[in-house]
């Protein structure tokens, strides 16, 4: 899921990766969630994966958007996002 969010006069792109990586430099560097993972525990297609982690990087390095990866808590901590989370 991709939200654009008004930020003043420029409006930011955050991009919401879900399960597709266990953290950002997976997508950044299209590494894969472990084999015995995603072959038993988790059954992936890890090729669909690899290209949703090429679309993501494409969208961080082009269209300059946030990624949002829910296993990785230092990205969140490096972007904007923990100070909206209400009063």
């Amino acid at each position: 899921m991709v939200a654009q969010v008004a930020a003043g006069d420029t409006p930011r792109l955050y991009a919401f990766t879900g399960d597709t990586a266990n953290a950002r430099d997976g997508i950044r560097h299209d590494i894969p969630k472990p084999w015995l993972y995603s072959t038993f525990v988790i059954p992936e297609d890890t090729e669909r994966l690899s290209e949703v982690r090429r679309l993501l990087r494409t969208l961080e390095r082009d269209q300059k958007a946030t990624l949002l990866v829910p296993h990785d808590e230092h990205s969140i901590e490096d972007t904007d996002v923990l100070r909206w989370t209400g009063p």
